[in-house]
């Protein structure tokens, strides 16, 4: 989405794996720091991931954030179906993800190069 918004103060980059790099380090600290705190909230301050689900939390499974609007989640007969999807397409996602980065790796190119519609070199 690099090529559609620019957030100010930050310098303007087509490839979005080099804009990575333009952006300052105290932002990169701040999204980490961010993410910390909201990794040490969801877990109550218990950040060994031994003892994540176990004690208070024994009731509770991996990937159970407690947001389900349209409680999909409930019992039913495709509950078991519908995590195991959730977790397949997670997966299939994280693969093509890694893909398109490492394809951008290899051949230099932005990761959508004809988004715009200007060819790529």
């Amino acid at each position: 989405l690099q090529q559609f918004i620019h957030f100010p103060g930050f310098p303007s980059e087509p490839d979005q794996v080099k804009a990575f790099y333009k952006v300052p380090p105290a932002s990169i600290g701040f999204l980490i720091a961010a993410s910390g705190i909201a990794e040490w909230y969801l877990h109550k301050g218990n950040l060994d991931t031994n003892t994540w689900f176990t004690g208070d939390d024994a009731d509770r499974e991996p990937g159970a954030l407690g947001f389900d609007p349209l409680k999909m989640a409930k019992g039913g007969t495709g509950s078991d179906d519908l995590k195991l999807k959730e977790i397949k397409n997670g997966r299939l996602a994280m693969c093509a993800i890694g893909g398109l980065i490492h394809r951008s790796f290899v051949t230099g190119e932005p990761l959508f190069p004809n988004l715009l519609g200007t060819p790529s070199a």
